[in-house]
């Protein structure tokens, strides 16, 4: 994927939500700029890289399930709206087709969180846009149950692909939203997401780093929460956090695919950022993820999806 978004705009499978995610495209390209997959990105405030990546070749995977998308307004844009937006999302491995579910949630999400802009408070506003995104996913398993002979797979047997529908075993994926607000970087998260965050405790020393984890990869599969057919409505986030800016702030955003490789020592990432950041690298995300395909493969075994946001 790259900074086109034209380019990698997925095609869901079915017309009415294939024109919805072009739709969708054209809304945000309308309003601002952003990047899909991988690139690196300079808002009014912040600035910061993504990469998205299938992460070993030998890995149990056909797609790369993950989604990565940002949006940031033009320079001459509506400066009522919201200042910077990321989306992420890591589809269910067990789930059919969970990448469709990756990359409409991003898009409908990202959408309906700007055009709501500030209709609501924070915490409702987040909820209205992975409620949206759930909804939209439901409507689009929804319609594919209606006729199963004809929506069924080529290489499906029938009688299983019945036994998805009713189960609702098809376009599961988490999601990550982050954006800035006026001074406010605000984080919600249903899933196995990781976030981190570095700030500078400034009642003692505006030097002393201060290193945070805001939600940590849950590796248990059993405890996975996600957007999908089912659970089309979020009750609770997994992850909320809100930051007041005042002062520099390193925040890094995760799949658990780079969880997993992380082990026990989630906090480590930030120092190999800012490692990668002080040689010069255009892209700290893809430049630590290539290094932990080639270095690590066995520890970072899934697809590998890293969003990096610094305020200087």
């Amino acid at each position: 994927m790259s900074q086109d978004p034209k380019a990698d705009l997925p095609s869901i499978g079915h017309p009415d939500f294939d024109i919805l995610l072009r739709e969708s495209q054209a809304w945000l390209a309308e309003r601002g700029e952003m990047l899909v997959g991988s690139g690196s990105f300079r808002s009014e405030q912040l600035s910061g890289a993504v990469h998205s990546d299938f992460g070993p070749a030998d890995q149990d995977k056909g797609t790369n399930q993950d989604y990565a998308l940002a949006w940031w307004p033009a320079a001459n844009g509506d400066r009522r709206r919201l200042r910077f937006v990321l989306a992420l999302s890591d589809g269910l491995t067990n789930s059919f087709r969970s990448e469709c579910a990756s990359a409409l949630a991003c898009w409908v999400s990202m959408r309906t969180l700007i055009e709501a802009g500030r209709a609501a408070e924070p915490k409702e506003l987040a909820r209205i846009a992975f409620n949206e995104a759930g909804l939209t996913i439901g409507r689009l398993a929804d319609e594919l149950a209606r006729n199963p002979e004809a929506s069924c797979p080529e290489y499906q047997f029938l009688s299983t692909w019945k036994y998805i529908l009713k189960k609702g075993g098809l376009f599961q994926t988490t999601l990550t939203l982050a954006w800035l607000d006026g001074d406010h970087f605000r984080i919600a998260m249903v899933g196995d997401g990781g976030a981190l965050w570095r700030g500078c405790d400034r009642s003692r020393d505006s030097r002393q780093p201060t290193d945070r984890i805001l939600a940590a990869c849950n590796l248990d599969s059993h405890q996975v929460q996600a957007l999908g057919p089912v659970d089309r409505c979020v009750r609770e986030f997994d992850c909320w956090h809100e930051e007041k800016l005042n002062g520099p702030f390193l925040c890094a955003l995760s799949t658990d695919g780079i969880g997993r490789g992380l082990g026990t020592r989630p906090l480590k990432l930030l120092d190999e950022l800012e490692s990668l950041h002080a040689a010069g690298a255009e892209n700290p995300a893809q430049r630590f993820i290539e290094n932990a395909i080639q270095q690590r493969p066995k520890d970072f075994d899934d697809n590998l999806t890293l969003a990096i946001i610094r305020a200087e």
